[in-house]
């Protein structure tokens, strides 16, 4: 699956607005086409989620295509970032090769916003866990549906699991 079809399967779930990936180095890899980070953006964006104080985003916010949102709540040690501005915002998760982005709008949740795109991490889909909430759960990518499972219901496969997407 190319990075596109991670972006485009966030778009699809209804829960975002605008999305992207981004190498943890703030290379842009994937975005919508009404997605109107800049580089700079991007670069300030992967330095911000870099710091596990959260210090940069409580004192500038973070700006995504020249909109500026501030910070709701910053989790440096989860890799996962919260921003607001009027009746959108976002949501910033980091794995350990990439950032994914998702941005809510009116008549969106924030919380379909955070599943969706804390879902999507793309490095840990490759190895099939990740570390969501506090336990670790394990994840397969079944016909473009996230689907996740809790520790102890793994051995029970991944048929009938829960759509992160979804709520």
């Amino acid at each position: 699956m190319s990075w596109d079809s991670y972006v485009d399967n966030l778009l699809q779930s209804g829960n975002v607005t605008h999305a992207a990936l981004l190498g943890i180095d703030g290379s842009i890899w994937a975005k919508d086409a009404g997605c109107n980070l800049t580089q700079e953006e991007a670069t300030a964006i992967a330095g911000g989620m870099g710091e596990v104080s959260g210090k940069y985003f409580q004192d500038n916010g973070c700006v995504l295509g020249g909109e500026k949102y501030f910070c709701l709540r910053m989790v440096g040690d989860e890799g996962l970032f919260y921003g607001k501005k009027g009746p959108s915002g976002l949501c910033i998760a980091r794995s350990t090769q990439c950032l994914v982005i998702g941005v809510y709008g009116e008549g969106q949740t924030p919380g379909a916003c955070n599943i969706a795109v804390e879902g999507m991490k793309v490095a840990d889909l490759q190895s099939n866990r990740t570390r969501h909430r506090g336990a670790y759960h394990h994840l397969a990518l079944v016909s473009g549906t996230l689907i996740t499972r809790s520790p102890d219901q793994c051995s029970m496969g991944f048929d009938s699991g829960r759509n992160l997407a979804s709520g």
